[in-house]
């Protein structure tokens, strides 16, 4: 039983360490997707 209520507390704390490394892969692929389109307009 102890072992379901502290779960939540250690799942919290590596979605918080995630977190930033999520919302840098959000803006890579924000970057290569206007490249994409960069380059599709010009060719």
């Amino acid at each position: 039983m102890e072992t379901d209520l502290t779960s939540p507390d250690s799942l919290r704390v590596r979605l918080h360490r995630l977190q930033p490394v999520c919302e840098k892969t959000d803006d890579s692929e924000m970057a290569l997707a206007t490249d994409v389109m960069v380059y599709c307009l010009e060719t």
